[in-house]
């Protein structure tokens, strides 16, 4: 299968799709996720034709900005024409894994049908009779080259390092932090708090348990419960 190329003709054929129905409430509810409140600065990853950046632009206010990212120039045109005169918003060159804004320097992030339909960022949902701290935590941090595959989950308040790659499926539970050059199989799960080591290697359907510590250079194979 060919990469899809977001040339000046994919744009206008997005023009048209992101005005329909699905796609508008789509927008509708990836916005009441975000909760957005007025003078928040807001980061578009994949902005595309800037949709999502003019609706968002209402919402933060005058006080407030939106930033988006894109990797092709064309989109990156069209969200200019299309949030000009609406506040304050800027677009800039660039992709998911390697961003060229500043660390911490937004309220709220967006990133949608980038990842292949993966979730980064996930607030973990507890039971009524879990005994966990309930906590808003703070965004999933992903390092520069790190790849997170379809279907695979990062929570919130988990910390990846350099070059790591999520594999199809696979979840990285809250509170973790993997080291650089890690591989996590498909399928395979993290429990929360866990230190995965640099370089370790996660086989498919392994399953790490919660509060584990793994060293540097770790092997775990396939479907192996710790």
């Amino acid at each position: 299968m060919s990469q899809i190329v977001f040339d000046e003709r994919t744009a206008q054929q997005l023009e048209v799709t992101y005005r329909k129905r699905d796609a508008l409430r789509r927008r509708r509810l990836v916005r009441e996720a975000l909760a957005v409140e007025a003078g928040h600065r807001v980061l578009d990853v994949g902005c595309g034709p800037g949709f999502y950046s003019a609706e968002l632009l209402a919402e933060v206010g005058a006080k407030g900005a939106v930033v988006g990212v894109d990797t092709s120039a064309a989109m990156l045109a069209a969200a200019a024409r299309r949030c000009e005169g609406l506040g304050d918003a800027a677009f800039h060159e660039g992709n998911a894994t390697s961003l060229p804004v500043e660390d911490r320097g937004f309220d709220r992030a967006l990133c949608v049908q980038v990842l292949e339909y993966a979730v980064v960022g996930k607030q973990p949902v507890l039971s009524p009779r879990s005994t966990a701290k309930r906590e808003e935590l703070p965004p999933a941090e992903l390092g520069e080259g790190t790849i997170v595959s379809t279907g695979a989950v990062v929570f919130a308040g988990a910390r990846l390092g350099a070059r790591v790659i999520v594999g199809d499926g696979a979840c990285v539970r809250e509170r973790c932090t993997i080291g650089d050059d890690v591989v996590i199989g498909r399928g395979a799960l993290v429990e929360n708090d866990t230190t995965v080591g640099a370089r370790t290697k996660i086989q498919a359907e392994a399953y790490v348990t919660a509060y584990s510590t793994l060293e540097d250079d770790v092997f775990i194979a396939p479907c192996v419960v710790t």
